[in-house]
């Protein structure tokens, strides 16, 4: 079991993202998002770490109040977060704006099959196998 803490008063869950990339690796900071479907990574910071739209395994298209933005699907080679090491993990590259300070967000994609505690009265959250 894992277990993290947030911080209350921002009312966003942020945590640590280990990506692995022909290129390089590195930590980013990404928004646990339970609303989104798919774990979405910024395309510079995707192509930081060597990928490329030219290695896109398919198209993406995602659906926000700006309307729908377009994108492509790469897999990676590892990610590490929350206690998981996921191996060839498929992730959605999308531009996403700079002002909110995010590399990425968390999608249920990546929760499918554990469980997820988010205590709201401590601060803290915990994935299960």
């Amino acid at each position: 079991m894992w277990t993290g803490r947030y911080s209350q008063g921002k009312r966003i869950i942020e945590v640590r993202v280990r990506l692995f990339g022909p290129l390089a690796d590195r930590d980013l900071q990404f928004i646990l998002d339970t609303g989104t479907p798919v774990t979405i990574v910024h395309t510079g910071r995707s192509d930081l770490l060597g990928y490329s739209a030219s290695m896109a395994k398919r198209n993406s298209r995602l659906w926000s109040t700006g309307g729908p933005q377009d994108g492509y699907t790469v897999e990676m080679m590892r990610l590490e977060t929350m206690g998981l090491h996921l191996e060839k993990f498929e992730v959605a590259c999308h531009d996403l704006p700079e002002h909110l300070g995010v590399d990425g967000l968390i999608g249920m994609d990546l929760l499918e099959g554990h469980c997820l505690t988010i205590d709201g009265v401590t601060g803290t959250i915990s994935l299960e196998p």
